[in-house]
């Protein structure tokens, strides 16, 4: 976690370790239609379920090793024996002081992460999510948070409402399901606002559509204690704005980022200005 602002990457880091991504091999195949659709022939089923359970077996075995790895450093004194740079980093994780972020969009890669934190104790948190609506139950009896980055995609069903990606957030909500609305991609990063207005128009409450980009993700990733709301004591990670910020209509008029104002200038404001005496004319 990291503010998006500052000169030294060290400094700029809230948590410098948020957690693990780990990517849960998925039984969805997108269509033909699709722009992730792979190239090539379609896998059949038979080849699917085969290289989900090759795929899945390797990612046990992996956390197994790490997991003996967790139990040899807590017996042996550092210094004594090799470090494996690659299993220490999972160790935070394993000892569940991180969260493992589990890449998840159909309800059964969900389910199957799901598992794989009841079978090594891993605290697990769903990143995607498009199909979390129809395991919202086992979530919220889980406490297994989600940030979810489906809202601007199409139904990975062609039996599911029409509008089941906007409505994901409230039926999640409804059920207690810790939830953040995300972008999914940096290149995205710009219609975030919008992902939550429309999940807003939608269902969800205007002020719970705010939090889902604010303190929510932040109590979901464990700092909420620095960042995501205006508090005394919290990083000042602040914007102003000539309106509703979730509104496309309104404009973002000062951004602070722990405290030092974010320049506002851009290209596109910088041609604007430098062509504006020809649009005037």
């Amino acid at each position: 976690a990291i503010n998006l602002a500052g000169k030294y990457p060290d400094r700029m880091a809230i948590l410098k370790n948020a957690g693990i991504v780990i990517n849960i091999p998925s039984i969805y195949q997108p269509s033909s239609r699709s722009f992730d659709a792979p190239t090539g022939a379609p896998e059949t089923p038979e080849v699917r379920r085969k290289r989900i359970a090759d795929d899945l077996g390797s990612l046990k075995q992996f956390l197994r090793e790490a997991k003996r790895y967790s139990e040899m450093r807590a017996r042996t004194p550092l210094g004594t024996t090799g470090i494996d740079s690659g299993l220490e980093a999972l160790l935070p994780v394993i000892r569940g002081e991180r969260p493992a972020i589990c890449t998840a969009d159909h309800f059964r890669d969900i389910r199957a992460a799901v598992e794989l934190g009841d079978e090594f104790g891993l605290k697990i948190v769903i990143a995607g999510g498009a199909e979390a609506w129809k395991v919202a139950d086992l979530l919220a009896k889980k406490k297994i948070g989600v940030l979810y980055s489906a809202v601007h995609e199409l139904p990975r069903s062609a039996e599911d409402p029409y509008d089941v990606t906007f409505t994901t957030p409230e039926t999640l909500r409804r059920a207690g399901v810790p939830f953040a609305i995300v972008s999914g991609a940096s290149s995205d990063v710009r219609n975030l606002p919008y992902r939550a207005s429309l999940a807003a128009a939608y269902g969800l409450e205007r002020e719970d559509a705010l939090k889902s980009i604010t303190i929510w993700p932040a109590q979901i990733l464990g700092i909420a204690d620095k960042v995501g709301s205006i508090e005394t004591g919290k990083l000042a990670n602040l914007l102003v704005s000539r309106g509703d910020p979730l509104d496309l209509r309104s404009e973002i008029k000062y951004v602070f980022i722990d405290g030092a104002e974010v320049p506002a200038g851009n290209r596109n404001l910088e041609k604007f200005e430098e062509f504006r005496p020809a649009l005037t004319k």
